[in-house]
């Protein structure tokens, strides 16, 4: 006991220096708190989707519409989107006319779309915004009214198509 009082600051070191050395020294596992881990890593890219949920036809043209000067569908196409990015919903034209008949084109500026409370305005080759948004979206719906300028100089009979395209893009 002698031995202790005297090298008790000795002792205790190099018990502390032993036990130090067996915890660190000594395989993980017999310690109960061995661990492996690994890096996962993944990209997320930028995705954005578009799609047609509903679309309907222009009625048959009468005396009343071309007397008015339009004629108007309302609720014509309902889009849904979603996006992961700050978005822009357009509408465009891949073609320049309505159609032609009589050897008449009309133009596409006469096809006029709307969303919303937004006024109508003309489609065009150009992109004709529609709604933006500034951060992502899920499966958002737009519903967009189509009008078509009519007056009896330029109403020729014969039959029309038209496709206009919508396209979501980033807005950055």
């Amino acid at each position: 006991m002698k031995f202790l009082k005297k090298n008790r600051n000795k002792f205790l070191l190099t018990l502390i220096f032993f036990l130090f050395c067996i915890y660190y020294l000594l395989p993980k596992n017999l310690f109960g708190d061995e661990y492996k881990s690994f890096d996962i890593e993944l990209s997320i890219p930028q995705i954005q989707k578009l799609a047609i949920i509903e679309s309907r036809t222009f009625p048959e043209i009468i005396p009343v519409d071309i007397n008015k000067g339009y004629a108007e569908l309302l609720a014509a196409v309902t889009i849904s989107f979603s996006s992961n990015v700050p978005w822009q919903i357009v509408i465009l034209s891949p073609q320049k006319n309505l159609y032609k008949s009589a050897g008449k084109y009309k133009p596409i500026e006469h096809f006029l779309w709307s969303s919303g409370s937004n006024d109508y305005q003309p489609v065009t080759s150009g992109f004709g915004l529609v709604s933006e948004g500034k951060k992502g979206v899920k499966e958002q719906r737009i519903t967009i009214n189509y009008r078509l300028k009519l007056n009896w100089e330029d109403a020729v009979p014969g039959d029309w198509q038209f496709k206009p395209e919508f396209r979501i893009i980033n807005k950055n």
